[in-house]
């Protein structure tokens, strides 16, 4: 269904501070008793949560691609301060923990 965001009982929650995709806005809608006439009805009554259900098919690849590439930039970031933070005269990857941090990391 399609309703305008100023129909009685539609309430948009504030913008939330996204990390990385900033390009469309992330916001909460709730729908308190809000009155969908039949124009306004997108599809069959009743089968949005399989059109959304497909429409997930679609986004997940490129959710996972985009978490994966962020990972690896973590990993390499953490990777830089470890290699040249020191403690005692040695740097943190040379350090038992530091060693261990990025083993378990690693794929």
């Amino acid at each position: 269904f399609v309703v305008d965001a100023d129909a009685p009982g539609v309430t948009v929650g504030r913008k939330e501070w996204n990390m990385g995709q900033r390009a469309s806005d992330t916001r909460g809608v709730t729908f308190d008793d809000v009155v969908v006439s039949k124009d306004n009805i997108v599809g069959e009554a009743g089968g949005g949560f399989k059109v959304a259900m497909k429409c997930f098919d679609k986004t997940r690849p490129t959710v996972g691609a985009m978490s994966l590439g962020l990972a690896r930039r973590a990993l390499d970031e953490a990777s830089k301060v470890l290699n040249r933070k020191e403690d005692h005269g040695k740097t943190y990857i040379s350090s038992p923990g530091g060693k261990t941090l990025c083993w378990l990391t690693w794929p």
